[in-house]
């Protein structure tokens, strides 16, 4: 078992399945995804991790439900696929030997079941995808990837496992968390007013952090470097978060463009955060300085759909791009990810969409956007269903977003965030009328 993986690449190169991708083998081995998976190892802890106050095991992402296990005493939940996940496992983490287990459960069965629970309240549309797509029903009830159950272009393979990485983390009394960072040009001062909205987690019990940060950016001329003190009260919401502004005279930096109209530049921002105990948390990327409008003026009929760029018109070309592959795990290979921007880069392309019955693509591949020039459509991931409105699914779809944005919002690529794919349309065009009844739309 490789982590991080999935079950049925494990069970391929267990030579327990043959391959998944020949003839009919999607519809043969589809009793892999009616069975729950538990996935165990024992690890050694060489050092005492009680000496700290904090200590986690971080889960970058799980597909998707699953109780996890360490040493016998169960220490959480996950149900979503796109969500980061932080167990405190200090009270069972042991010095020498331990065991940790993932038990997996099938999704297919739990959508059922969510399905089944939510008609006592609403139905949610559609019961199923169509039938010639040989797929599983309801997978609009699961945050996980909408493809997995089958889709028009692709078979059906609602895989489980660990798809991204796992690790332990060990800290006394903060660490810093995410960042996002907004560029905004300033033309009173003719520079760039860089803002940082940096994230900590401190101790459960505390209600202020305190230490210094540390901001630098390498810019053309000059390392830029701003200390501030961070004395912070714990928010409404139970997180620590600092709002920091730098500025950058606009002669210090080139401006990111993208492909075919300018060097898409970048540049390097650390971000060092250091404790009054002098623990310390580092953070490494990089961002570019550009302003992007997306232009939706009235005309005879309608309205423009189109961006500006550093204030320049730009034509959108492009493509829409689905997982790359069915596995969430195999389309992580950053060999693939390269060949198919550059691509996209060497026809011209200067935008790609990031289709919303898919998943949030990996650091590298918006990396990998920033540097080619490649505008980014980012759809959240909802696609030709409606879902339900329960206070349980909006708490993880809030979690989703907040974790998601935090994630990847740094990056000069992402010009658009778009809630989904073909929802509303969905609605418009009453795509749901074979299921025994009408939605109407009517305007306020």
């Amino acid at each position: 078992v490789i982590v991080p993986g999935g079950i049925y690449t494990d069970l391929m190169k267990n030579n327990i399945l043959d391959d998944i991708f020949y003839g009919f083998n999607d519809i043969r081995t589809r009793w892999v995804s009616k069975m729950d998976w538990n996935y165990s190892r024992t690890f050694e802890v060489d050092f005492d991790l009680g000496l700290y106050e904090n200590v986690n095991l971080v889960f970058d992402g799980v597909d998707t439900f699953s109780n996890i296990i360490i040493n016998n005493v169960e220490i959480g939940k996950t149900e979503n696929m796109f969500v980061r996940y932080i167990f405190d496992i200090k009270k069972y983490i042991q010095l020498g030997s331990n065991n940790i287990t993932v038990q997996l459960k099938s999704p297919v069965n739990v959508a059922k079941n969510l399905y089944e629970d939510q008609l006592k309240s609403y139905v949610v549309p559609p019961k199923c995808i169509p039938s010639t797509y040989n797929g599983e029903c309801h997978v609009n009830h699961i945050r996980k990837m909408q493809a997995s159950f089958a889709w028009d272009w692709g078979p059906a393979f609602p895989s489980v496992g660990i798809w991204k990485k796992v690790y332990l983390e060990a800290y006394n009394s903060s660490i810093l968390r995410d960042v996002t960072v907004a560029t905004n040009f300033n033309t009173s001062t003719n520079s760039w007013d860089v803002q940082f909205t940096v994230y900590f987690q401190g101790n459960s019990m505390d209600s202020y952090i305190q230490g210094n940060l540390f901001i630098q950016i390498l810019t053309d001329t000059v390392k830029v470097i701003e200390k501030y003190k961070i004395n912070i009260k714990k928010s409404k919401d139970g997180e620590f978060v600092a709002i920091q502004n730098m500025s950058i005279p606009k002669s210090h930096v080139h401006l990111w463009w993208p492909n075919g109209y300018g060097e898409a530049r970048l540049y390097t921002v650390k971000i060092s955060y250091i404790t009054i105990s002098h623990e310390e948390t580092i953070k490494r990327f990089r961002i570019g300085f550009r302003t992007a409008e997306l232009v939706q003026d009235p005309i005879k009929s309608g309205r423009t759909f189109y961006f500006r760029i550093n204030g320049i018109p730009i034509f959108s070309k492009g493509s829409n791009i689905i997982p790359i592959s069915i596995l969430p795990e195999l389309g992580q290979n950053e060999t693939t990810m390269r060949y198919l921007l550059q691509s996209a880069k060497d026809v011209h392309m200067n935008m790609l969409r990031v289709w919303g019955g898919g998943i949030y693509e990996s650091d590298r591949f918006y990396e990998l956007a920033d540097e080619m020039g490649i505008m980014i459509w980012q759809d959240f991931m909802f696609a030709c269903s409606m879902y339900p409105t329960t206070d349980k699914f909006l708490r993880t779809v809030v979690d989703e977003v907040k974790h998601q944005i935090r994630r990847l919002q740094h990056h000069p690529s992402i010009v658009l965030w778009a809630g989904n794919n073909e929802n509303e349309v969905a609605l418009i065009h009453n795509w749901y009328v074979n299921f025994n009844y009408t939605i109407k739309i009517t305007s306020p």
